[in-house]
């Protein structure tokens, strides 16, 4: 799947018509090319719509440390997509996890 498939299935998969304005005034190749995508993915609007409001339940374990906790669902997928960034990873890739 090419980042424009990715992407654009996310934001079909979210109702936010500002975000359908925006695709029909750019379109998602000029997003991709010039990474505006990254305002629209980082939005708190996209990400509530994208993976919900719900609170789930975590527990995360590593040979050093384990922790659990309770999430707001939006918050924690965000917060995962943006360390993905910050390791130098595509944003894009880890909405694919989601599609």
């Amino acid at each position: 799947m090419t980042n424009e498939q990715i992407l654009t299935k996310a934001i079909e998969k979210v109702d936010i018509d500002e975000l359908n304005l925006i695709l029909k005034i750019w379109g998602i190749e000029a997003l991709i090319c010039r990474k505006d995508y990254y305002s629209i993915i980082f939005s708190h609007d996209f990400a509530k719509s994208f993976w919900g409001e719900e609170e789930i339940y975590l527990i995360e374990s590593s040979i050093k440390n384990s922790k659990a906790g309770s999430f707001i669902a939006w918050r924690y997928y965000q917060h995962k997509m943006l360390d993905e960034v910050q390791e130098g990873k595509d944003p894009i890739k880890y909405l694919k996890k989601f599609i």
